[in-house]
């Protein structure tokens, strides 16, 4: 496959604070409002896109950089995609605890060396990702990913598109261990679905990139500081269980809560109150405040003029990982906001390119 182009963000990129997000203004009925009407028409969209997935034919497609700065169509079609939705990977929490599944058609046992006298035959252990949809933690589902899913098990990955609890019903960190129990049940059944646990990848958009993220970066931390992004006790044998993540694609994600106002509550219905009154909370579900020397590498995907979650959010997570070691991308999709990034081809394949390197 040809690489695809970048338009990457400086590497060396100034450790600023990230800014306050373009939505700490919005009252409660605001953003229920945006996110609802976001979430249908971004399901509506993304799954009549899913004809782009692939070229018509099977010929390479060049673009203009100037035209379209980090774009391409992919090399090849790919192959089939056997889908099986609505999966139970938590019997406990209803329609929340279910996932789509999208498999590689099979391609058993095929030898490496046709003609040779005993070839070996080809590992059955996939690539696996677990992908977390949007919409502001409070709407959404699992539906609305499904170009990017298709798209990214035509590549050849195990995808596992979950639902998950919803505030204001269930606040934070139900959300956070919805996706590690996602995870446990990508183990339980590594076998059956021929996935190798040291190839397991993150990817979600928005509410659902920074689920992504921080479920990544706290992995590493301490079990008293994990503790506090989930309701298992810090004894509890589950921890053991998760399989290490080895790769994180992050689209528009919300990255860091501790520069909101302190008396702002527009996030109260997610996080259970203003930054005031739960200080440890908004700490405990910021990415940045927890990036470390032992994260997974990360590539963040951001348009330049979302001002929904700005792109300043981003660029101080990537500097704050860069600081530890990390490794980690940032492409800025220029004049794109935070709806329009989602649908943008450069997204979907930014993100398969990240994972076909990295897992």
């Amino acid at each position: 496959m040809r690489s695809i182009p970048h338009s990457s963000q400086d590497p060396s990129l100034p450790a600023k604070p990230a800014a306050a997000f373009g939505w700490i203004g919005f009252g409660a009925v605001a953003i229920t409002t945006f996110s609802l009407v976001t979430g249908f028409v971004i399901g509506l969209l993304s799954t009549a896109s899913a004809r782009a997935d692939t070229p018509d034919n099977g010929n390479n497609t060049t673009t203009e950089p100037a035209v379209q700065a980090g774009a391409e169509e992919m090399a090849e079609p790919g192959g089939d995609v056997i889908r099986k939705f609505d999966v139970v990977y938590d019997p406990e929490t209803g329609r929340a605890g279910k996932c789509d599944i999208y498999l590689p058609a099979p391609a058993d046992i095929a030898p490496v060396n046709p003609g040779s006298p005993d070839p070996s035959p080809k590992t059955n252990d996939r690539p696996a990702v677990v992908v977390v949809h949007g919409g502001g933690w409070m709407s959404g589902d699992k539906w609305t990913m499904y170009s990017h899913c298709n798209a990214l098990a035509k590549r050849g990955h195990v995808v596992i598109s979950i639902n998950y609890r919803l505030a204001p019903e269930h606040k934070f960190p139900a959300q956070v261990d919805d996706v590690r129990k996602a995870l446990l049940w990508l183990d339980d059944h590594a076998s059956e679905l021929k996935v190798d646990l040291n190839r397991v990848g993150l990817f979600g958009y928005s509410a659902g990139g920074h689920l992504s993220a921080l479920v990544a970066v706290v992995a590493d931390e301490s079990p008293e500081i994990r503790q506090r992004s989930s309701d298992w006790a810090v004894d509890d044998a589950r921890w053991d269980r998760l399989p290490k993540i080895k790769a994180v694609c992050a689209g528009g994600p919300p990255c860091d809560f501790r520069e909101l106002p302190p008396e702002n509550t527009s996030l109260a219905y997610f996080l259970g109150g203003s930054r005031r009154q739960v200080p440890e909370i908004y700490r405990a579900a910021s990415p940045t405040a927890l990036a470390s020397t032992g994260d997974p590498p990360i590539h963040i995907i951001h348009g330049g003029d979302d001002f929904l979650v700005p792109v300043t959010t981003s660029r101080s997570f990537v500097a704050a990982l860069r600081d530890q070691g990390v490794e980690c991308q940032l492409t800025e999709l220029p004049k794109l906001g935070h709806l329009m990034t989602f649908m943008d081809q450069r997204t979907k394949q930014t993100m398969i390119r990240w994972f076909e390197k990295m897992l």
